[in-house]
């Protein structure tokens, strides 16, 4: 009889300690799982200004607030193939 108590107070011990280790599992998965859900927001949200940050307008603004002009297409001048030489028109490679 007293094995027999012995036995059920140790499967009763048994018991609630997997009882709250799953429940601290549960509750680590559900704060990953929240992280997780913040990060993928962030991400987006990053993606996004990425995006925006690429658009022509905004690098336009971004060099001029920068003091940057666009230049003038008559003072580009490209070396012709083979002769080391420079010409005034464009390069029939960059039409």
């Amino acid at each position: 009889m007293l094995a027999t108590i012995a036995a059920a107070a140790g499967l009763a011990f048994f018991y609630l300690s997997q009882s709250s280790h799953v429940a601290a599992v549960g509750y680590q998965i559900d704060s990953l799982q929240s992280r997780i859900d913040a990060l993928r927001a962030e991400q987006q949200e990053l993606v996004m200004e990425i995006g925006a940050a690429r658009a022509p307008s905004q690098i336009l603004s971004r060099a001029h607030g920068l003091g940057l002009v666009p230049l003038d297409q008559q003072a580009v001048t490209f070396a012709t193939p083979g002769t080391g030489a420079a010409s005034a028109s464009p390069s029939p490679d960059h039409h």
